[in-house]
């Protein structure tokens, strides 16, 4: 992790607990790569980031609002995943028109497992509702909201399909804050969270007491959100301190059930730790260990997806993240932001990696949208990392370790030359940069490693990167002289 941050990626924080002990808990990194302009900083101005800094969660919101205030409430016998959604709000029902009915009969149960036939997204933020509302309208953005949603048509049957949904957790919230009576952001403070005394946690941290310095920027160029921000006369502006997410940002006033929540990786894995507990942490019980099972078993004809948990499930259908060393029933999430959390009840072991790997130059190309430069190096492609940990747990021998580092820069490389319209870009190249360095500093206890650098793989790999560097400041030079 030093020599990704060291080759551009802007931070993570790792934590690892086995066994019920925390034996990793590092921050590597900077609070952002550039300034409240959206320029780059020098290295000397970069503010290092610590422990408890926060990040923005994105998706993994979810897991650690919506589903544990769920859990509990079951646990309370004061919702049941069989309800219906037109029990809370009576207008949840189709139009005569729909081209796909069921809205009656949609559960709670529906919503955690993505089966209820909502679209993936509604972009509720552009809707004129939210954007062109009249002073004269009182309402809060989320009771609007929740009139889109109910207004939204379905694009399949309920229970026919399975489709990953904001909406459906945009409206789980909804109907925690019915239930309860309290915004969603207060009732998950004041009873999952402070009762386990977490203060690195929360929605809205600029309100919170918290600053721009104890939280990691996201993208670096965003469109001016709404009417109101203050984008000091420019049009782009990087996020930093509030949410990312523009449904969550614009629609609902920062506090959703799909996204918004900020947190430190310590604090989320006391939370793991909750799951792997049955439900507690020391003296404080949250939920029954039946209704922590009821939500993380399988949850469908998908064996990778609980009620809201993604699970590895038997044909390690999340790999990709996870790893392939880990045991079926572990569970966890991702975040868009670059968020990871996985737990293993099988290996008693919680994995928390939190990045900013959007605080990265944005690319471009046909095959390259929605993509930044972070999303190409190792700390963000889960499963490279998740796996090295497994592997040092299942006391894989140094060579093993070794050969896993070679293969990963040789695989990096090809890559790049294989698919350079896609991989041939800034990240990649300073992914490999970083591996590369690795492996130089491992090769000190390491012959295999050793071995490997005098072989003419790596002396090719090596020459690569040195006539990249050497074209990339070749034109550096070229850009500073035409602009004097």
């Amino acid at each position: 992790m030093k020599a990704q941050t060291a080759n551009g990626f802007p931070s993570v924080q790792l934590v690892v607990v086995k066994n019920g002990r925390m034996i990793k808990n590092s921050a590597y990194g900077y609070i952002s790569t550039v300034d409240d302009f959206g320029e780059p900083l020098m290295q000397k101005n970069k503010k290092p980031i610590t422990k408890e800094t926060l990040f923005d969660l994105a998706s993994n919101t979810k897991m650690y609002t919506v589903n544990f205030a769920l859990q509990k409430l079951i646990s309370e016998e004061k919702i049941s995943i069989y309800d219906k959604v037109q029990d809370f709000f009576p207008d949840f029902k189709d139009k005569k028109k729909a081209l796909f009915k069921g809205k009656s009969d949609i559960t709670v149960e529906d919503l955690l497992k993505h089966q209820a036939g909502f679209p993936a997204g509604a972009q509720y933020y552009v809707n004129k509702k939210i954007t062109q509302k009249k002073k004269t309208d009182k309402r809060q953005n989320k009771e609007i909201v929740l009139e889109l949603i109910c207004n939204t048509p379905l694009i399949y049957s309920p229970r026919t399909e399975v489709l990953y949904s904001d909406i459906d957790y945009m409206l789980l919230g909804l109907i925690i804050e019915k239930v309860t009576g309290l915004p969603l952001d207060k009732y998950t403070e004041e009873n999952l969270y402070k009762p386990l005394n977490l203060s690195s946690i929360c929605y809205e941290p600029l309100k919170k007491g918290f600053t721009k310095e104890d939280i990691t920027a996201t993208e670096i160029r965003a469109v001016k959100r709404t009417k109101d921000e203050k984008f000091k006369d420019i049009k782009y502006m990087p996020v930093h301190g509030t949410v990312h997410d523009p449904e969550a940002y614009n629609a609902m006033d920062q506090v959703s059930g799909h996204a918004g929540l900020f947190a430190n990786a310590e604090s989320i894995a006391v939370l793991a730790q909750v799951m792997l507990n049955g439900g507690g942490y020391g003296n404080i019980k949250l939920f029954d260990s039946s209704v922590l099972n009821l939500f993380t078993s399988q949850g469908n004809f998908f064996s990778q997806a609980g009620l809201g948990w993604r699970r590895q499930g038997l044909n390690n259908s999340y790999a990709w993240a996870f790893s392939q060393l880990a045991s079926a029933d572990t569970i966890g999430h991702t975040g868009w932001t670059g968020t990871l959390t996985l737990i293993d009840p099988k290996e008693d072991l919680i994995i928390i990696i939190f990045t900013s790997a959007k605080n990265t130059p944005a690319l471009f190309g046909r095959n390259l949208r929605g993509k930044y430069e972070g999303d190409f190096y190792l700390a963000k492609n889960y499963g490279a990392v998740t796996t090295l940990i497994y592997s040092a747990f299942k006391n894989y021998d140094n060579a093993m370790l070794d050969q896993m580092l070679i293969e990963l820069a040789v695989g990096r490389n090809e890559l790049i030359n294989m698919i350079p319209e896609i991989y041939d870009n800034e990240g990649s190249r300073k992914d490999l940069t970083a591996i590369m360095e690795s492996i130089k500093e491992q090769s000190k206890q390491s012959a295999i490693l050793r071995k490997f650098l005098k072989s003419e793989k790596a002396a090719a790999i090596l020459a690569e990167i040195q006539s990249r560097n050497s074209k990339k400041s070749l034109a550096k030079k070229q850009a500073e002289g035409q602009s004097k």
